[in-house]
């Protein structure tokens, strides 16, 4: 009999391997989740820091002007700045 030489993957393998990058690619999803919910502080600056960008833009709309941002180490200051026409 002659013996043929595999080359590719059976569907079992594929399976297998499917499952394992899967369970993989879960595992970090829950990780992710569980990062994020262990520091409240940070979730809290990073929400009040994105109602402060959405507000400034909003502003620098109405009142033709641009904002540059500073970080401070105790808070985040966005300085207003007159755009020239």
């Amino acid at each position: 009999m002659k013996s043929r030489n595999k080359s590719a993957f059976t569907m079992i393998e594929l399976i297998v391997y499917l499952g394992i990058v899967i369970s993989v690619l879960l595992l970090n999803l829950a990780l992710i989740k569980v990062v994020n919910l262990s520091n409240p502080a940070e979730n809290a600056f990073w929400d009040s820091m994105a109602d402060c960008w959405n507000e400034m833009t909003v502003k620098s709309q109405i009142y033709h002007t641009s904002y540059r941002v500073e970080l401070n180490s105790d808070r985040v200051v966005f300085v207003p700045k007159k755009i020239d026409n």
